[in-house]
């Protein structure tokens, strides 16, 4: 009975920890997507070679259908 007692006192008030979560998903798709399409896709980024042009313009679009 006791550590029943004990178990379920410990239980109650130790707390999981939940960490702050930015929503930079959201704001890629919102707030910033004029700022981001510009930065991913003017001509000056994609002349470097950096990255697969065509692949990032993928996922960038992907992202924003929410898959």
């Amino acid at each position: 009975m006791f550590y029943g007692l004990l178990f379920m006192c410990l239980l109650f008030t130790l707390k999981i920890k939940q960490m702050f979560t930015v929503p930079i998903g959201n704001w890629l798709k919102d707030k910033l997507k004029d700022m981001v399409s510009d930065l991913l896709f003017s001509e000056g980024s994609t002349q470097r070679g950096l990255f697969n042009n065509e692949y990032v313009k993928d996922l960038y679009k992907s992202h924003c259908r929410n898959k």
